[in-house]
This record gives structure tokens, C-alpha cells and sequence, in this order.
């Protein structure tokens, strides 16, 4: 049993450094998505509806960004504590993927701003 628990916090992805990274990114992609929001709030009630389609398609992927980071971090907590090898990888997937979704979210977002 010592071996295991010395096995999952050894290298570079420990729970530890996995858990707080993830919460990291959730904070600052929760202010990515209050930016989303709030550039569409600040059109007039009357033209939301020509660019909801546009914003909401933002939103999703930025929302998804953050939920794949809060899964990123339960699954690093559930390594640490229940010493469970696996759920390291998985949790750095789940952390990958929430780089890649607000990475595409950042570029439908710039895109916009060169038009």
C-alpha cells in the first residue's frame, strides 16, 4: 500500500499539482466566460437575437472548458485521498481537454474582433 501511495505522488502530475492547476484554470475560465456573457449583454435587447447563436456557441465551449476543469480537479482529490492510480491520467486528460475547449472558444472570440 505505501508502494502505490508513493507511486501516485512521484513525478511531475501529483494529485496535488493537478488539483490546484485545475482550480487555476477554473477561475480564470469562469472570467473568460463572464467577458463572453457580458459582450453579449451589452448589445441592445433587439439585436441579441442576430448574435445569440454566435455567443452562445462561445459560451458552451467555455462553460464545458470549466466543468472539464472541475472534473479534472474531483478526479485528482479522488487520487489523493482514495490513493487510486488511474484517476491521474483521467484527470489530466479532463485537464487537457479544458485547455483545448477554451483555446477554440479564445479563437471564435478573436476571430470576431478582426471583422
Amino acid at each position: 500500500m505505501l508502494e502505490a501511495v508513493q507511486q501516485i505522488h512521484a513525478g511531475p502530475f501529483s494529485p496535488d499539482s493537478l488539483f490546484s492547476g485545475s482550480l487555476s484554470l477554473a477561475g480564470l475560465v469562469l472570467v473568460f466566460l463572464g467577458i463572453v456573457l457580458t459582450a453579449f449583454n451589452s448589445f441592445a435587447t433587439e439585436d441579441q437575437n442576430a448574435v445569440r447563436t454566435k455567443y452562445r456557441c462561445q459560451a458552451i465551449l467555455t462553460f464545458l472548458g470549466f466543468l472539464s476543469c472541475m472534473g479534472s480537479a474531483l478526479l485528482a482529490l479522488i487520487a489523493d485521498i482514495f490513493e487510486l492510480i488511474w484517476a491521474l491520467p483521467m484527470s489530466l486528460a479532463a485537464l487537457v481537454a479544458s485547455m483545448a475547449l477554451t483555446t477554440i472558444a479564445s479563437f471564435l472570440v478573436l476571430g470576431e474582433m478582426k471583422g
